[in-house]
């Protein structure tokens, strides 16, 4: 990708994303982001979907910190009751 900065200097990056199927024509006008300190660390400027992959990974450490809340909080009521039961063999458990 080639594009102009705000300064009028030109600039080329590789995108990290690609397809079989481009995406974008040559010569085809896209919005691109990048750092004005470093400006060879670009990306296109996709909306929503530049944080695809981070919202990905945040949604799969809620749904692991979930599964672990529910496999230890089963755990301990397993082990209660296991308890209440080797305590009802030997008549303990009034």
């Amino acid at each position: 990708m080639r594009y102009t900065d705000n300064n009028g200097d030109a600039h080329q990056f590789t995108d990290k994303i690609g397809s079989s199927t481009p995406l974008y024509n040559r010569n085809d006008s896209v919005d691109v982001l990048y750092d004005p300190l470093s400006p060879e660390t670009a990306i296109i400027d996709r909306g929503i979907f530049n944080w695809g992959i981070s919202a990905f990974a945040v949604l799969l450490a809620i749904a692991a910190l979930w599964g672990s809340f529910l496999f230890f909080n089963a755990k301990k009521r397993f082990e209660k009751q296991l308890l209440l039961n080797q305590l009802s063999r030997f008549g303990l458990d009034e």
